[in-house]
């Protein structure tokens, strides 16, 4: 931050609110919109209807993110449920076409055993 002239250089540790005041001809240090950070809050403590109708879009607010996040970690559980029936069902698929290749090469070495047996007749 510069230091303007003939201003004293605000402190680093000061709170925002006091540092600048943004009306022409105030003292540094003067609080913001002419109220004190204590009865700013105890405007919002009085139940006014405007911060009473910011806290409850407020509450509704962080309510709604809560149902999003929870959504997005059902999601999250669902496809990896799908991922592991996904790999379950190609293991079963794969085992399956393994037993029919098996099968098939049981009846083929049978027909070659059966034949080799009327060949060796004859």
């Amino acid at each position: 931050m510069r230091a303007i002239p003939g201003r004293p250089e605000p402190s680093l540790l000061q709170p925002p609110h006091m540092v600048d005041s943004p009306r022409k001809g105030s003292p540094v240090g003067a609080p913001v919109g002419g109220l004190s950070p204590p009865s700013m809050a105890g405007k919002l403590d009085q139940g006014t209807p405007g911060p009473r109708l910011l806290k409850t879009h407020l509450f509704k607010a962080v309510t709604e993110l809560q149902e999003i996040l929870d959504l997005q970690d059902s999601k999250v559980k669902i496809d990896h449920e799908i991922h592991n029936k996904d790999g379950t069902l190609l293991a079963s698929l794969k085992i399956h076409d393994a037993e029919q290749v098996l099968d098939h090469l049981l009846d083929d070495y049978s027909d070659y055993e059966e034949e080799e047996k009327y060949t060796s007749i004859d």
